[in-house]
């Protein structure tokens, strides 16, 4: 997988998602993005200033969908 690829697109999904938010009148903010693909969980875990994402991408075989959760834990021990 082409990293920079894959954040600059990342970065495109979640501003798309904050732009589009207030035009359907929701303004809470968001926790995280899931995204299943051809055999791949794809997750943006988001803080809560919006300044900053983890992305991690997995085999559907090695993962499940509580994944966005175990991900936002490690970004609250992390990146605090």
């Amino acid at each position: 997988m082409n990293l920079t690829a894959a954040a600059a697109g990342n970065t495109e999904v979640l501003e798309a998602k904050m732009k589009i938010g207030p035009a359907l009148g929701l303004h809470d903010s968001i926790e995280y993005i899931l995204r299943a693909q051809h055999g791949q969980h794809h997750c943006r875990s988001v803080k809560a200033d919006d300044a900053l994402f983890a992305y991690l991408a997995r085999s559907k075989a090695n993962s499940n969908l509580a994944m966005p959760h175990r991900l936002r834990n490690v970004d609250d021990a992390k990146l605090n």
